[in-house]
């Protein structure tokens, strides 16, 4: 591995892979929306316990601009971000993982994104929704807690529903608890025990509910500041997402904080819950011409804010004391 470029805070530039690297020591692990991530799966390398996150082939914004973007705009969350480093690919590699894994990537970037495998030794998962999942360590002396808080905001008064709940219920997931419960530390055990209520009997190990309920609980009360900084960085005086994404009329009116701020509300979070830190994923840079999609999304959203409790059974949402 070759460093071209420097050192700017956690993030590295300008790394390339060597030749020699063999494409078969990559595994496909998980894909999103526009990015496919391959863990490394030998240790006699430079590369072990680490993952390459790659565009997928639909993907509009490529690596390089996303990494820009990041580091350009996140110094405030920095702390909280894992090692970066951006690094330029074969295209044979690229081929060669995108035909091992049957994954479309996205062949004309040239560049992927480094990291630390931060699920290396997960033996069970429990997917409580597809925003709230548990990560079981094999040797339980580390287990991961991973969630996409979302829409961190203080909903408008004729909002009853805020749009985490409304969403789920939208799609008819199974709402858990509603994260605006998050903003306080008034209601923060009340979201933690929403969770644990929701977890088998059962789970991987020695452990217990009322055990990784402790654990959660004095977790999350520990990074209580971090929910607070991002709740923060979501919103500006004066800002009404409802209303701006209803108004869209082009790409030209999403403006960079709009941007700035659906990407943070499509952020990921992950807690260790022995060891209590909190590292934060899925920064992407979001695409202008996602608006119409925002847009269309929120218009049909709407009919849920204000729906009878009889039609929504949303009764954890914070909204409802508001």
């Amino acid at each position: 591995m070759i460093c071209d470029e420097s050192v700017i805070g956690r993030y590295q530039s300008g790394l390339q892979f060597s030749p020699l690297e063999d494409p078969q020591s990559w595994l496909f692990l998980n894909k999103g929306s526009a990015n496919a991530v391959f863990r490394h799966v030998t240790d006699d390398s430079s590369f072990s316990g680490k993952v390459i996150r790659l565009r997928l082939a639909n993907s509009k914004i490529r690596t390089k601009e996303i990494y820009d973007y990041i580091v350009d705009n996140f110094s405030a969350l920095e702390d909280y971000l894992p090692r970066m480093d951006m690094v330029t690919l074969h295209q044979g590699f690229v081929n060669d993982l995108q035909h091992s894994s049957g994954v479309m990537l996205n062949l004309d970037d040239p560049n992927g994104i480094l990291m630390d495998n931060l699920f290396q030794h997960p033996v069970s998962t429990i997917k409580l929704n597809k925003h709230i999942i548990f990560h079981f360590n094999e040797r339980n002396d580390e287990s991961l807690f991973e969630l996409k808080p979302k829409w961190l905001y203080d909903p408008p008064a004729e909002i009853k529903y805020c749009r985490n709940c409304s969403l789920l219920k939208y799609k008819n997931e199974k709402i858990i608890t509603c994260n605006l419960k998050l903003l306080s530390r008034d209601t923060l055990d009340e979201w933690c025990n929403d969770i644990i209520e929701n977890l088998p009997n059962q789970l991987p190990g020695c452990l217990t509910g009322s055990e990784v309920g402790m654990q959660l609980k004095s977790a999350m009360k520990e990074n209580f500041d971090v929910i607070q900084k991002i709740y923060h960085l979501q919103n500006r005086k004066g800002f009404n997402a409802h209303e701006r994404l209803l108004n869209l009329k082009s790409e030209d009116d999403v403006d960079d904080f709009l941007r700035y701020s659906m990407t943070l509300k499509d952020m990921t979070i992950v807690v260790g819950l022995y060891s209590k830190k909190l590292t934060i994923l899925d920064l992407d840079k979001k695409s202008c011409s996602k608006w119409k999609s925002w847009q269309n999304q929120e218009a049909s959203l709407s009919q849920y804010y204000t729906l009878p409790d009889c039609q929504r059974g949303l009764k954890s949402c914070c909204t409802r004391a508001n």
